[in-house]
């Protein structure tokens, strides 16, 4: 076991700053631990430093002149994702995901092995891909490229992507598709272990239950692209409310399965 001590750090919990104090990181099970008792400890001194939790960014289509669709060379791509890492850190995020949009088969084929999660030195960790697509519902296509979306009953998974999804981590989809339940279903396994998200949809808040029961857990982009909140009728919106871990129909929880607040994708 390892254990990293920093010391002498402004630790911020619940929103407030602590005093100067030291925290005990176990960097093999990857946890705050309780301070150890004869384990050999490997300290930083934060000299008063702030120690705070860092942003995770769920969907970046790209920055800094940077879009991840755009491939010519397979060192050049590796280049501009660590030139995205050592930006996002700037900013106060330590790891992300980079999104796919809706584009052909070619270029998934070309990125997606290049978007395993890797870290950078002094940069935010890339976590994987997010694939934004293809299985979307056309008029809800927003940017995306309508002639290239697919619906799931007529592709798969690897027909789609590749002979490889290992790097795909989160992948926004449209329920109300034809086979969209199985695919839900077949991607949340853990066989492709895969965090789903519902998006650019036009599905009602019974249909995006269906989803949740089949595994879905967050929302893509909340009220943009997806049917507007109604007290009849509240879409997918409406399942911000809802917890995708009842069988039953959900009631309010605090842990809703939104894009912001969803459990990051493994």
């Amino acid at each position: 076991m390892t254990i990293v001590a920093f010391t002498n750090a402004r630790i911020c919990r619940h929103g407030a700053l602590l005093p100067p104090s030291s925290l005990y990181f176990d960097t093999a099970e990857g946890l705050i631990v309780p301070p150890p008792d004869s384990t050999e400890v490997e300290t930083i001194d934060l000299q008063n430093r702030i120690l705070a939790p860092a942003f995770l960014e769920l969907q970046t289509n790209g920055c800094v002149g940077v879009h991840f669709t755009n491939h010519r060379k397979d060192e050049e791509y590796v280049e501009n994702l660590e030139k995205v890492s050592k930006w996002m850190v700037t900013k106060g995020v330590g790891g992300w995901w980079a999104t796919v949009p809706t584009v052909g088969k070619d270029v998934y084929r070309k990125v997606l092995p290049l978007l395993e999660p890797r870290t950078f030195n002094d940069g935010a960790a890339l976590l994987g891909a997010h694939c934004e697509g293809p299985f979307l519902n056309a008029s809800k296509k927003g940017a995306h490229n309508a002639s290239l979306m697919q619906n799931p009953s007529e592709s798969s998974i690897s027909g789609t992507y590749g002979p490889s999804t290992t790097s795909i981590k989160l992948l926004t989809l449209a329920p109300e598709l034809p086979s969209s339940t199985a695919l839900t279903a077949a991607l949340t396994r853990p066989s492709h272990n895969i965090r789903v998200s519902l998006g650019h949809s036009a599905a009602s808040y019974a249909t995006g239950l269906v989803a949740l029961r089949a595994g879905a857990t967050c929302l893509t982009h909340v009220f943009n692209a997806m049917e507007p909140l109604h007290h009849r009728t509240p879409g997918l919106a409406g399942l911000i409310a809802s917890s995708p871990r009842k069988k039953k129909t959900p009631r309010t929880s605090p842990s809703s399965p939104t894009a912001s607040t969803c459990t990051p994708p493994p």
